[in-house]
């Protein structure tokens, strides 16, 4: 064999050897389980306590404690076309589903959200109370000053009076109002006939949907009462604020994660160094050197420890907006895939719920219960 050959063959062979050993799990990390093969209703044994992925959804899965301490988990199904199938679904304090309703979305049916422990449809201008009592027949919203003909005086009262007592408040908005208005200053002559000249204007209505005393509202006006609003009570009650997991900060206006000390991120293991080519704005690209991996995390629970892993995209160039750190240092950014961002590992305990909640995804929901309740 030609020498330079050969010592070409010996280098080739001392960097593999290397990277296997590089690529090495160790030992402490090999009984940990996988989150990314479970289906629904699977289940992870660790001591006394079972963990099982009870939903999965198209959209970011909602989740919302009711007074009675009974859970509204909302999930979605995409159907054929624009419909969307939203699930509504009620546990008990042991974590069994005891009810369910669903709707079907789109632009003529509208939205069914879920605000202030109602189902409202602002579109179809009705709400249920499923969700406080079990029934599930539709409610008309009351629709006041529709025709807005009442003077500034009667509205500036109800509008106070709606900011002082509603239970719950959202502005919408109606752009597509067109207004008859006689100019009176636009006469002209037809056929030796004065006649008005009738002109439509396009005019913004301002709608308050508001809760009181059990019932839903919209009161029209064409004031605009936006600046009533401050930016928090906007930002916190917007679309996707029914979660357990995060919680408003009003200093930086946005949602975070609430940081959980049962969880505990051990390690990452970094399989394969491989160029990302990350879309940007408009046509545009970049490329990024991405390191494809899995992170390992303990999750502790009682006196139990779940010890998990999930595979994923780590970028050791840009920070995680929730800090992910292993032995003291934040290690980047995870990702499931180009467009798919992973925040973090979400963890939620109430002492009033015989069961907790746990997520790797927000388009899934975990329960963690323990043994002797497995079904």
């Amino acid at each position: 064999m030609n020498r330079h050959i050969l010592i070409v063959f010996i280098i080739f062979g001392f960097i593999s050897c290397n990277n296997a050993q590089n690529n090495r799990l160790p030992e402490e990390y090999k009984d940990y389980k996988s989150l990314d093969s479970i289906k629904i209703k699977d289940t992870i044994q660790f001591g006394n306590h079972y963990l099982k992925l009870l939903f999965k959804s198209f959209d970011p899965i909602e989740v919302v404690l009711l007074p009675s301490k009974e859970l509204i988990v909302i999930t979605t199904n995409k159907k054929e076309g624009s419909d969307i199938i939203k699930n509504f679904f009620k546990l008990d304090k042991k974590g069994e589903i005891i009810d369910s309703i669903s709707f079907v979305e789109n632009y003529e049916k509208g939205k069914e959200e879920l605000l202030n422990n109602y189902i409202v449809n602002k579109k179809q201008k009705n709400f249920t109370t499923w969700p406080l009592d079990g029934k599930k027949n539709k409610v008309k919203f009351i629709l006041q000053n529709e025709s807005m003909n009442a003077d500034r005086v009667t509205e500036k009262k109800m509008v106070d009076e709606i900011f002082n007592k509603a239970q719950f408040r959202i502005i919408d908005y109606d752009f597509d109002y067109v207004e008859s208005k006689d100019d009176s200053k636009g006469l002209k002559k037809q056929n030796d006939k004065i006649e008005p000249v009738i002109i439509e204007l396009n005019r913004t209505v301002y709608i308050i949907v508001y809760l009181m005393n059990g019932q839903w509202f919209n009161y029209y006006t064409f004031t605009d009462i936006s600046k009533r609003i401050s930016l928090d009570e906007l930002l916190s009650s917007r679309e996707g604020s029914n979660t357990l997991f995060k919680k408003y900060n009003k200093a930086e206006k946005d949602w975070e994660i609430v940081v959980n000390k049962n969880i505990a991120y051990k390690y990452f293991h970094k399989i394969k160094n491989q160029k990302i080519t990350i879309p940007g704005g408009g046509n545009t690209s970049y490329q990024s050197n991405w390191w494809k991996g899995q992170l390992f995390s303990n999750v502790v629970v009682s006196n139990d420890t779940l010890k998990i892993y999930d595979s994923l995209f780590l970028d050791e160039n840009w920070p995680s907006k929730t800090p992910i750190i292993i032995n003291k240092k934040q290690i980047g950014s995870l990702h499931r895939g180009e467009r798919e961002y992973f925040e973090s590992l979400m963890y939620y305990l109430n002492k009033s719920l015989n069961y907790s909640l746990f997520t790797n995804d927000e388009k899934k929901l975990y329960v963690i219960r323990e043994k002797d309740s497995i079904k």
